[in-house]
């Protein structure tokens, strides 16, 4: 018995142990996923202030040479004015500048020539280190040309020392904080440097001052001009932080909200596809149910009774309605997408655009005695025949829909030299001051529009302007309840 029992013990840990066997290969062939929000969020890219684009930096740089275009032409002016005006200088106890004005000018006008010639030849996509490269070349010839003036005009004994700080405060906005700790870090080395020279005597003290203060002050107070260089380094460090703080800060908002608009629009191209493809499967589904509730009108219709009609006869309404909706969705769907933003334009002939717009509603126009009043004109455009198509009909439908019955629409197209404007006016119930902002919100519509027309969707004058927004067109809204709307549509003639 008791080797029995012991046999089965055995074999009982021998099926334990292959069951957790199978388990643990069963385990291994499945695919898993956790959900984990906080590890998620720890994932998400992280801002780098250091990042800088080589877009931005191109930017900068280009930037830096108009700014030192402006120093220079400084600097000729200083040098002009200090050669006419010599001798009231002198009697103010100040050398004349013309020398060391013009002596700084032409170096810079070589170099920045250079350098302007550099970033012309750059493209958008230049390679970072390239356009890095070019920035710091600029900030070094600055710092030099700084060092010069700061060594003519005084380096202990006037405040010029300080023209430094609009190269550190320019590198903290313009640069990440580590390279704008380094152009500090440069500017300090150089005006210590030169200090150090003058103090030993290996280069000649000078001064704009005729008579400058280090000449009494040099054998009495022979650490004051340390000094003043050491508190005048440490105020450029001082605001090498603040500024640095301030502007990384700044960067790094901009980048969240560069970040967060990327992902809206992320989201809402998502959410309009989903709607495109939710949209589309149920055209399909709707239009046959569409196909046998009008079968059913027209073959057994006497045979219905009269609540069974007046339900069908809802129906229809109801479903010509969410069929007028379904087009629409599928129409500003279609014009937001990508290839409708970027499609080719070609010439297109406006009066035949308004002419077929005028045509889509001339049955109802003529069925509720509305005139519409149109003007050839022989103007032709750069656009996308087909979105100029759906925005006129949109106009010209919306012009007639809120008319009163016997109105009048009026259609005129006026040229300028460099834009076409397309005037449409009609005499109807017209629009709120306060509505008109929101006319082309999607699903906007006003109580007395809705009440007036029963058909509208809301989506008209939003697909009206997503096609402005994506040709870049202008238009422009007047309107004053009871006595109608015009709407101007201005379309420039110089895109092609």
């Amino acid at each position: 018995m008791r080797s029995l029992v012991g046999i089965t013990t055995k074999s009982g840990n021998t099926n334990r142990k292959s069951k957790q066997q199978r388990h643990t290969a069963d385990r291994a062939s499945m695919n898993h996923f956790d959900l984990n929000p906080v590890r998620e969020a720890s994932t998400q890219p992280k801002i780098e202030a250091e990042g800088l684009g080589s877009a931005v930096l191109l930017h900068n740089a280009r930037w830096f040479t108009r700014v030192r275009w402006a120093v220079i032409a400084v600097f000729l002016l200083a040098g002009i004015l200090s050669l006419l005006l010599q001798q009231p200088l002198q009697t103010l106890g100040i050398h004349s500048l013309t020398f060391l004005a013009v002596g700084l000018a032409l170096p810079l006008i070589a170099a920045n020539t250079l350098f302007s010639l550099a970033i012309n030849r750059m493209p958008p996509n230049a390679e970072r280190r390239v356009v890095v490269r070019n920035i710091w070349t600029q900030i070094i010839v600055d710092l030099l040309a700084v060092t010069v003036l700061v060594h003519f005009i005084g380096s202990t004994c006037t405040p010029i020392p300080y023209t430094y700080l609009l190269h550190i405060t320019l590198a903290c906005i313009f640069l990440s904080p580590r390279n704008s700790f380094h152009v500090t870090l440069l500017a300090t080395a150089l005006y210590f440097c030169c200090v150090t020279l003058e103090l030993t005597g290996m280069i000649t003290r000078h001064s704009i001052l005729i008579t400058a203060p280090h000449s009494q002050l040099d054998a009495t107070i022979p650490w004051l001009a340390p000094a003043y260089a050491l508190s005048t380094v440490f105020f450029w460090f001082l605001v090498w932080y603040l500024v640095s703080t301030f502007s990384k800060a700044v960067r790094d908002r901009d980048q969240r909200l560069d970040l967060a608009n990327k992902k809206l629009l992320a989201a809402d191209e998502e959410k309009n596809t989903i709607v495109m493809r939710t949209t589309h499967d149920l055209k399909a589904p709707f239009t046959g149910m569409e196909m046998q509730i009008h079968m059913l009108r027209h073959q057994y219709w006497d045979e219905l009774s009269e609540p069974v009609q007046t339900i069908i006869e809802k129906i229809l309404t109801r479903a010509a309605t969410l069929r007028e909706r379904i087009k629409d969705i599928m129409t500003l769907g279609s014009i937001r997408s990508d290839e409708a933003k970027h499609t080719s334009l070609k010439p297109v002939e406006l009066d035949e655009i308004l002419g077929a717009a005028v045509l889509d509603v001339s049955e109802r126009a003529n069925h509720r005695g509305i005139t519409i009043n149109r003007e050839n004109t022989t103007a032709s455009i750069h656009a996308d025949a087909r979105q100029l198509h759906i925005l006129f009909a949109n106009l010209v439908a919306n012009a007639v829909f809120y008319s009163h019955d016997g109105g009048t629409v009026y259609i005129a197209v006026k040229q300028a030299p460099n834009e076409i404007k397309v005037h449409i006016k009609d005499e109807g119930i017209g629009i709120a001051p306060d509505a008109l902002p929101h006319i082309f919100d999607e699903y906007y519509r006003t109580r007395e529009a809705a009440e007036f027309n029963k058909m509208s969707t809301g989506l008209g004058l939003a697909i009206v302007g997503q096609i402005v927004a994506n040709f870049e067109y202008t238009i422009h809204v007047e309107s004053e309840q009871g006595k109608g709307t015009t709407f101007e549509v201005c379309m420039p003639l110089t895109r092609q």
